[in-house]
């Protein structure tokens, strides 16, 4: 079994994960937990009748010390928010042995923190090459070119890049609404005001 590093540092994020091949049933069982890191089950799936390997699927679980489902602990565990559109994949940079994908990401409208023009927003998960398998954090699947989404992110300076919240902080948004200037989606509007009321991560003491 492999090790991965927790999540943010921010954060005490507890992972489980476990391999499964694409489009098959019979998923690995997840295996043993540990504070802090993250396990899955090693090895490449086959398809049998091509006698060559194919992608595989490694389906991460993360667990956060507090309801990232409330948007105001959400809000005041991150440090920037904003509606921002998905230019492109620009690179695959890991800081640990969590695969990471980085992508340029057009700042449409910021909630929350300094975020303004062009970013680089990071995703936690990603492929590994070396096994082919694709990582998924919380079922959060990877960022998609072309979609807005309502990220709430944490800045880390020495890569100049957000990492979003998997699951909870890549919110996608009906497309339509940007170009056709529509009313803001009432994800956004329910963010701000969670952002007026956010609930402080650590809590104070």
């Amino acid at each position: 079994m492999r090790r991965f590093a927790a999540l943010t540092p921010m954060m005490a994020i507890l992972l489980v994960a476990g391999c499964s091949q694409s489009g098959r049933d019979g998923a690995a069982a997840p295996t043993s937990v540990a504070a802090g890191s993250a396990y899955w089950e090693r090895g490449v799936a086959t398809d049998e009748s091509m006698g060559s390997p194919t992608v595989s699927t490694v389906p991460a679980t993360a667990d956060f010390p507090i309801d990232m489902s409330d948007m105001r602990n959400l809000a005041g565990a991150t440090d920037a928010i904003f509606v921002g559109r998905v230019l492109i994949q620009i690179d695959d940079k890991s800081l640990g042995s969590l695969p990471e994908t980085q992508y340029r990401v057009q700042v449409v409208d910021s909630l929350k923190g300094d975020a303004r023009e062009m970013i680089t927003v990071n995703q936690q998960g990603g492929h590994d090459n070396v096994r082919r398998a694709l990582v998924v954090v919380n079922g959060d699947e990877p960022l998609v070119t072309g979609k807005h989404y309502l990220f709430a992110t944490k800045y880390l300076p020495a890569e100049n890049w957000y990492t979003l919240v998997p699951n909870f902080g890549d919110r996608p948004l009906d497309d339509n609404v940007f170009s056709s200037g529509g009313p803001e989606p009432k994800i956004v509007t329910d963010m701000r005001d969670a952002i007026a009321n956010q609930i402080p991560y650590p809590q104070p003491r």
